[in-house]
């Protein structure tokens, strides 16, 4: 694999999205534009992970853009991925939508790590 594999680029760029709304307070913007860019790198990174034996969620395979190469749980990823699950459970307080989806999405963000 080159320098470019960064599944999480998505993903970390809808954290920018969250941090939009989290200044502005814009409803409108996030009921009608953000919360579906960031519900959907949400979903992207809650399949992108893996499940392991141990009980534990990392993401397979993985780099830093930064660092290579490529491996497994990276910690910039593994940063990434728990932003982007904690700002669209946020993203669906603040909307009062998608509570089931969310708990998933919670479930990954308290059991994935770095190894």
């Amino acid at each position: 694999m080159s320098w470019n594999f960064n599944p999480m680029a998505g993903p970390w760029l809808a954290t920018h999205v969250w941090e939009y709304y989290d200044y502005t307070k814009d409803l409108k913007f996030l009921k009608e534009t953000g919360y579906e860019l960031i519900k959907s790198s949400a979903n992207f990174t809650v399949d992108y992970l893996w499940h392991k034996p141990d009980g534990t969620y990392t993401a397979a395979p993985s780099t830093s853009p930064e660092h290579g190469p490529v491996d497994q749980g990276a910690t910039f990823v593994h940063a990434v991925v728990r932003e982007i699950l904690l700002d669209a459970i946020q993203a669906s307080k603040e909307l009062g939508i998608d509570k089931k989806r969310t708990q998933t999405m919670g479930t990954c963000a308290c059991q994935s790590r770095s190894l």
